[in-house]
């Protein structure tokens, strides 16, 4: 496009970050600054041991398939109220057949998700980009953008959660491009562009959501390990941003309390009187855990609360 600023878009924006992966960020909690500290990834998407941001499980036998597919009766019984359920689960199991992994309960999760928004929503997305804040490896932005291949997604991430994020991301939807602009001057450009599909944004660099046209918003699990001033500067981005409507799925503890004694509760978010609220409950799904070992099944004493809602819009202060 001539005349647009030069942006680093595949491997050139996982480089990218690479390089910045090790620099201190603004935007860590507690939480993250303990438990990031053993995570590392490299531009292949590389994930040496185990990571903070879910299971990655390589074994794809077909005995280990067949297991988590039993396993996993309880999460399709409850997809069953859903009508796009049956074809946002096809297209998880093809974001793990392209990533290499197995569909783990993490990645059910995201599917129900995704199911119980598209049925709330129905044909009443709203224009603009999707925005996944704190995803785990991607597993969220490629699904929203196979289900909606004709509206960009900005990911959201720290540094190296997003570096991880970009790098399945683009395994997982190989015909568009991933860029991670750090100004205002390149997210425009990166939104502007129909070949790039998916956007990263530093954590640290978020004010540059005041960029997006947000039509949607996700957030799932990653509030609950955020400060309140940083989860507080997230709502107030989406509700200035420059969209008519935007919907905000918001799924995390009821209750957390962070490793420097900070409490965060989902009731405390800064929500308004004037969201538009579509549901509001305690999360059937995220109730469950399974495993390999009699009883198989367990309940997870972490109580998760989801809302769907459109936010009350402000003007940009």
């Amino acid at each position: 496009m001539a005349g647009s600023p030069e942006i680093a878009v595949d491997a050139a924006a996982l480089r990218a970050l690479e390089r910045t992966g090790g620099d201190e960020e603004q935007s860590q909690s507690s939480y993250w600054r303990q438990e990031v500290q053993g995570f590392d990834i490299d531009k292949d998407g590389v994930v040496p041991g185990a990571g903070p941001m879910g299971n990655v499980s390589r074994k794809t036998g077909i005995l280990r398939t067949n297991a988590h597919w039993v396993l996993q009766t309880p999460f399709r019984f409850i997809g069953r109220r859903f009508a796009t359920f049956a074809e946002t689960q096809r297209l998880g199991r093809l974001v793990a057949n392209r990533q290499g992994r197995q569909l783990t309960q993490d990645m059910m999760r995201q599917v129900l998700a995704l199911s119980l928004i598209r049925d709330h929503l129905g044909g009443d997305i709203p224009e603009g980009a999707a925005v996944v804040i704190g995803d785990g490896y991607g597993v969220m932005t490629s699904l929203v953008r196979l289900t909606f291949p004709d509206i960009p997604v900005v990911a959201v991430n720290l540094t190296k959660p997003l570096l991880a994020d970009l790098a399945f991301a683009k395994r997982a939807v190989p015909d568009t491009s991933v860029a991670a602009p750090d100004s205002a001057t390149g997210i425009r450009a990166a939104l502007a562009r129909r070949d790039i599909g998916i956007i990263g944004v530093r954590a640290d660099d978020a004010a540059l959501l005041a960029e997006v046209p947000v039509g949607m918003a996700i957030n799932i699990h990653s509030m609950q390990e955020m400060s309140t001033p940083v989860i507080a500067r997230y709502f107030e981005l989406l509700r200035a941003a420059p969209s008519a409507r935007t919907a905000f799925y918001c799924c995390n503890r009821v209750e957390k309390r962070l490793y420097d004694g900070e409490i965060i509760r989902f009731d405390e978010y800064p929500w308004k009187s004037g969201d538009t609220i579509l549901m509001d409950e305690i999360c059937p799904w995220d109730h469950w855990e399974y495993g390999t070992r009699p009883p198989f099944w367990r309940r997870n004493p972490n109580i998760k609360r989801h809302r769907l809602a459109f936010l009350e819009k402000v003007s940009a202060g």
